[in-house]
């Protein structure tokens, strides 16, 4: 009996070391995609005026049922901590904030810890008084905002010449592709932007024409921090906050239309052109304006390389397109350039 006893006393000590709570496993966080987190700033530039709103958006890639989302803006050891339930657009009021560097910090958490950091994204910005322009000549900086208001493309046509310098005698083919644009779309406007000033008989048969818009840029010689030398990357870099601030349809000066396009107008998405060889062509990009298409394509110049052509005009959009068909559309390279071999679009 006394055994009995002793043999009952150790299978319920083990049963209730078999309960404990530490052998109780709680749902693991389930990430989705190459990172679970990622935080973008909607300012084309890293610099902000004191009074701006810095607006960003937040994606995110993971199950927020076993997860939590956090956002940090930083500033010495100054922190705000922001609890996330969704991915979305956010806004900050700077005007209480002193000139300085701030880092703005994308965080994901396990629920069942809040010490453990199971991925991460961050992104850096300066605050200064005074005009930005005089302080930062070199650098892109617009001011516009950004909203979740969803818009259709605007009928606004876009040109970038010239960017290449010196100052160049204005081609037949850039006054035939404008006036075919305003017979065909019959846009609201046309909008050149160019650095150099061209000149001779074209370019006045284009400043003649109604609806046009003449409008002088700055070089983007630098965009987040980075060099920018090349001529078609200053083109790329023009064309992207143009879309982004106006909306509408950019087209290389070599391109002529031969048809209306009416559908891709009433559209909310951003769209490309496969090229021939199979990756986006950026020389017809259409828009709504504030895309979120375009303000990931722009983010992708954090880590911008001058060296590496045709990689963030071709190979990055097409990558986004592919990842983000809700927002952005990759049409078939019969759409614009085939079989005109890069010369027209149909």
């Amino acid at each position: 009996l006394l055994l009995l006893l002793l043999l009952l006393l150790l299978v319920g000590c083990c049963s209730t070391a078999g309960n404990s709570p530490t052998a109780v496993s709680s749902p693991a966080c389930k990430q989705v995609g190459w990172n679970a987190v990622g935080v973008f700033l909607l300012s084309p530039c890293n610099t902000m005026e004191r009074g701006d709103l810095l607006w960003f958006r937040l994606e995110i890639w993971a199950d927020l049922s076993s997860c939590s989302a956090f956002v940090e803006l930083r500033a010495a050891d100054q922190v705000v901590a922001t609890n996330i339930t969704s991915s979305g657009f956010f806004k900050v009021d700077l005007s209480t904030f002193g000139d300085g560097m701030y880092e703005i910090h994308a965080l994901l958490l396990p629920r069942t810890s809040t010490e453990t950091v199971l991925a991460k994204d961050s992104r850096t910005f300066r605050v200064i008084s005074g005009t930005r322009k005089e302080s930062y000549p070199s650098s892109v900086c617009l001011d516009f905002g950004f909203s979740t208001g969803t818009w259709l493309v605007p009928k606004i046509i876009h040109y970038v010449y010239d960017v290449r310098g010196p100052p160049p005698r204005c081609p037949y083919f850039l006054f035939l592709s404008v006036k075919t644009s305003l017979t065909l779309f019959q846009p609201e406007r046309i909008i050149v932007h160019y650095h150099f000033l061209p000149w001779g008989r074209w370019w006045e048969e284009i400043r003649r024409l109604p609806r046009v818009e003449l409008k002088f840029v700055e070089l983007p010689r630098s965009i987040f921090g980075n060099a920018v030398s090349s001529f078609a990357h200053f083109s790329d870099v023009i064309r992207l906050h143009a879309l982004l601030r106006h909306g509408g349809l950019y087209l290389d000066s070599d391109l002529v239309p031969l048809n209306a396009m009416t559908d891709l107008f009433h559209g909310d998405r951003t769209f490309l052109g496969e090229q021939p060889f199979g990756w986006a062509g950026n020389g017809v990009i259409g828009s709504p304006r504030e895309s979120p298409f375009l303000s990931k394509w722009l983010q992708t110049f954090h880590s911008f390389e001058d060296a590496r052509r045709g990689f963030w005009g071709a190979l990055v959009p097409s990558a986004i397109a592919w990842s983000f068909p809700e927002e952005g559309v990759l049409l078939p390279r019969t759409a614009f350039y085939w079989p005109y071999q890069l010369s027209a679009i149909s």
